[in-house]
Order: structure tokens, then C-alpha cells, then sequence
């Protein structure tokens, strides 16, 4: 570049610098995350200026090619940062997205978790040998009343009648720790 170019560029930088950088940030409408982008933007269409200066000096309109080159630059930067974007978050409504982790809510199912195990082992405290059987059998096997009658060799109202006395245990149990 002779002298000549040199201060060429140095006066039309001087110039349209503060012009450009204003049109730029009202390009992206004074977005907060973007209007300070605006001098990088100036500040590229310039050099774009100067590698392309033939073109550029003898244009007719050079405030209008570095106005086309700003924002052409800034387009090309918002794409970057929406397709970066896009890799990067998701919509807590898509279903591919992962489950918000609620603390306290995890806390809560832990105690609940907790009181309901230790509940469940004062329960069974109580319970005789054959109603533990057939408690185990029924509630945590799944096997139907008629099959643990089978397997105990009982009549099927005696199953009945024993998962009905277990399930007063438990009820008469939390009837006692609500009171």
C-alpha cells in the first residue's frame, strides 16, 4: 500500500469509524449481547477494505461498501452464535431433553423413602412368622391369594383373612403415628 492509500484509509477511518459502529449496533437493534461486537465488525470490514482496495478505492460509494461489509459481517457473526447456540442449550420442553433436577424435591422423596422404610420395618415388627410369610409371598413376591394358598397348603379364606389382619396392622400403625 503507497503513502497515498495509507492516508486514505487513515481519513475514511477517522470519518465513518464512529457512523459505522453506531449503524452496526442499530443493525442488531442495540442487542445487549451483541451491540459491543459493533467496533470488531468496523474494525473487520476495514481490513476486508484493505485487502479488497483496489475495489474499494475507486467504488463510488465507500461509506455504502464498508455499511454492505459491516453487515455482512455481523450476519455472519449472529449465525455463528445461533448455530453455536443450538449445540449448546435445548428446550426443556423437547422430549430428548434431560429431566430438570429438583433438590429439594429429591430431598424430600429420600426422607419419604427413608420414613416409609422405616415405617415398613416397624410394621413388619409386628407381624407373626405366618403373617411375614404370606406378607412376603402376596405384597412382595405379587403372587395372587389364591397361589400363596396353594404354596402354604391353606384354605384361600385363611389367606384373605391373614392379609386382612396385616393390612389393619398397618393401617391401626399409621392411625397411631398420625395421632
Amino acid at each position: 500500500m503507497d503513502d497515498h492509500e495509507h492516508i486514505l484509509f487513515i481519513k475514511l477511518y477517522n470519518e465513518y469509524f464512529d457512523n459505522l459502529v453506531l449503524w452496526c449496533q442499530s443493525y442488531v437493534n442495540f442487542n445487549s449481547e451483541l451491540k459491543y461486537y459493533a467496533e470488531d465488525w468496523v474494525h473487520e470490514a476495514f481490513v476486508r477494505a484493505i485487502k479488497d482496495k483496489d475495489t474499494f478505492i475507486t467504488h463510488e460509494n465507500q461509506y455504502g461498501w464498508l455499511v454492505v461489509a459491516c453487515r455482512h459481517i455481523a450476519d455472519n457473526a449472529i449465525q455463528r452464535r445461533d448455530v453455536r447456540r443450538k449445540h449448546t442449550t435445548f428446550s426443556i420442553d423437547a422430549p430428548t431433553a434431560p429431566d430438570v433436577v429438583d433438590l429439594k424435591a429429591s430431598i424430600d422423596r429420600w426422607v419419604e423413602t427413608e420414613f416409609a422404610a422405616d415405617t415398613l420395618n416397624a410394621i413388619l415388627k409386628t407381624l407373626t412368622t405366618q403373617e411375614l410369610d404370606i406378607y412376603n409371598e402376596i405384597f412382595v413376591n405379587d403372587a395372587k391369594e389364591a397361589e400363596a394358598a396353594a404354596k402354604f397348603d391353606k384354605p384361600l379364606s385363611a389367606i384373605k383373612a391373614t392379609v386382612r389382619r396385616i393390612r389393619r396392622k398397618a393401617r391401626s400403625f399409621r392411625d397411631g403415628m398420625t395421632d
